[in-house]
């Protein structure tokens, strides 16, 4: 794709103007924002803002130096607001910095950091077999360093004109002429002059240009989008399978899953919400694939950072809103805003020839908030338990360790529902899917065969046995809401002692620590605070935060909790205060397959490690 054709496709993108003449000409191989990862013909993003640990514009150099046909910038990087060190020098980031290359930090790419050789392809390209780790997508379509095939490159002829692409917008005169020029060494790079293209939000222009680039995949389907703070993976989980018993084809990402058609693998990164490149790299892949749906896990942080911009939203679901995130958007009401605009994307998708729908769970208190956002030529479905007024309603809910039993009252009939999932709180989950399902005609029928099949989701009220005489339970709760309902639900479960496993993230919402010290020790006879991704911070003032909110509900360290920092250590120690008849509860990291200490992810997984323990228990 020639990169006019990209810069065309961003309102607000600018190519400076003492760019080589045949700068929009140059033919544009693929999208990146790690300058590790430039090749010959690379479009680089210098992506800087909140949620980034280093400045993307640090390594316009490298990218230069491996072969960049292209730099995006933000403006203060031309009006001298950056330090020289960030500008220009040598290209080279200060010694501590050099292992982030452009990066976000790592729960924030989709595989972008040191995924394994098997994925990366050794020399930083996948495999044409085995494309970012995503099964096998055609040749042409390999991890978009290649041009998408044209039934994946349509849609580009409604980009603005070429004629339109160079000095057509609104920024300052100093910055479009070009007068205000980096440094040489920038400008220079490998083989002349890198053109440098300016945008006042890199985070956009990385979404409009690999929209573009893979061809506006999420107009050639539907696409079904998830958000809250609890709930959005099995939701999206549940979707998906529904939309399937119903005769449709679909793909989805989430926290724990990739799915494109007939091929599911696990999701490799930290990342709910991969980063626009991949989003729209998936999203091409369903539709050469020939999905009809997409079901996208539709973070808060997806979407303040524009990764989810051009996913044409048909179907928004709104799960449930707690207290998250606020390390990030800074207060609630950010939080609620951020989620809110999977909403409003409601109302700016192309129209696919079917009303829009927003699925609102009326139980949560921000309900109307989101109702509001639906577009008037819209529809609304409402779900709940407790609302009398829910067009989707549970009745009669009979919850046991072996799964949930309910009627499920809808707009089209009643139907009674056995499930295998358990816990409360996926009433709800499969509430909302049940929702979506109805809204894109599937029959209560299909709805009831997909919902009664469906066993669990990796890490989320998952039961550990290796032969010990206890339950052993691994899920992902990690918010302090979610932490009260899962503990809440296995509280009556348990005819002997209810014991807790629970950490915090470090560099993460410092409010909700003693708010999880708070709601574990109100429903656990014993609870062990440990470790949980500490980043950079020391594990143990952390975990004295969690006890602060245990020590002000009157509970005592040594009769009532410990703290052990080493989390393999603490697991052992629940499982040897466990007796027959217990529940031992490792909340926190569900499915994730690492621990992140400094900037390093080491190999962890709560279900691996319980079941060894639990082993050698059983053996001696």
């Amino acid at each position: 794709m020639k990169l006019g054709e990209l810069v065309a496709a961003s309102p607000m993108a600018e190519l400076l103007g003492d760019a080589p003449a045949d700068a929009l000409e140059r033919e544009v191989t693929g999208i990146v924002y790690d300058s590790r990862e430039v090749r010959p013909g690379s479009l680089f993003v210098a992506r800087h803002e909140k949620g980034y640990h280093v400045d993307g514009h640090q390594y316009i150099a490298a990218a230069a130096a491996n072969g960049a046909v292209a730099a995006v910038v933000q403006p203060e990087y031309l009006s001298g607001n950056y330090p020289p060190e960030i500008r220009g020098g040598n290209g080279n980031p200060p010694p501590e910095n050099t292992a982030g290359s452009g990066n976000p930090p790592p729960e924030n790419t989709a595989g972008r950091g040191n995924p394994p050789p098997e994925i990366r392809g050794g020399n930083g390209n996948p495999p044409p077999e085995n494309t970012a780790g995503r099964g096998n997508p055609p040749p042409e379509n390999t991890a978009g360093r290649g041009n998408p095939p044209p039934e994946i490159n349509e849609g580009i002829s409604s980009n603005p004109p070429l004629e339109n692409t160079a000095g057509s917008h609104n920024l300052p005169p100093e910055i479009r002429g070009g007068s205000d020029n980096p440094p040489p060494e920038i400008r220079g790079g490998k083989g002349g002059t890198l053109p440098l293209i300016v945008s006042p939000d890199t985070g956009t222009a990385l979404a409009d240009f690999a929209a573009a680039f893979y061809g506006y995949p999420a107009r050639k389907m539907r696409v079904v989008g998830v958000t809250g703070t609890d709930g959005k993976t099995t939701t999206t989980f549940l979707i998906s399978k529904v939309l399937e018993q119903g005769g449709h084809k679909t793909g989805l990402f989430g926290t724990v899953y990739f799915k494109v058609g007939e091929r599911l693998w696990d999701n490799p990164t930290r990342a709910t919400t991969p980063e626009a490149v991949e989003v729209q790299e998936l999203l091409a892949e369903m539709v050469a694939e020939g999905c009809d749906y997409a079901v996208l896990e539709s973070s808060s942080h997806g979407l303040a950072q524009h990764r989810l911009d051009h996913c044409e939203y048909d179907v928004a679901v709104l799960t449930n809103i707690t207290h998250e995130h606020l390390d990030f958007h800074g207060t609630v009401e950010a939080y609620r805003l951020a989620k809110a605009k999977l909403f409003d994307f409601l109302g700016t998708a192309v129209d696919k020839g079917s009303p829009k729908v927003g699925v609102v769970n009326l139980d949560d208190p921000q309900a109307k908030m989101y109702i509001e956002r639906v577009p008037a030529n819209g529809q609304v479905l409402t779900y709940g338990v407790e609302n009398e007024r829910s067009n989707v309603r549970a009745l009669n809910i009979v919850s046991s360790a072996n799964g949930l039993r309910y009627t499920a009252a809808t707009p089209i009939g009643n139907v009674d529902l056995n499930l295998l999932l358990t816990g409360s709180f996926n009433v709800y989950n499969s509430l909302a899917a049940i929702a979506v399902g109805i809204s894109q005609g599937v029959s209560l029928t299909d709805i009831k065969t997909a919902l009664e099949q469906v066993p669990g989701v990796a890490g989320r009220m998952e039961q550990i046995q290796a032969g010990q005489d206890f339950t052993c339970i691994v899920d992902y709760a990690h918010t302090p809401g979610a932490m009260d309902k899962v503990l809440g639900i296995l509280r009556p479960l348990t005819t002997g002692k209810l014991i807790a496993v629970v950490g915090s993230a470090g560099e993460r919402d410092l409010a909700k620590r003693p708010m999880i010290g708070v709601a574990t020790t109100k429903w656990c006879d014993f609870v062990v605070f440990t470790d949980e991704d500490p980043r950079f911070e020391e594990p143990m003032a952390i975990i004295n935060e969690i006890a602060t909110g245990a020590e002000a509900q009157g509970k005592h360290e040594g009769r009532d909790f410990l703290k052990i920092v080493d989390r393999r250590e603490a697991i052992a120690t629940a499982f040897d205060h466990a007796a027959a008849g217990d529940i031992v509860a490792l909340l926190g990291k569900g499915h994730e397959q690492c621990i992140i200490v400094g900037k390093d992810k080491l190999p962890w997984d709560d279900r691996t490690v319980a079941r060894e323990l639990l082993l050698h228990r059983v053996e001696s």
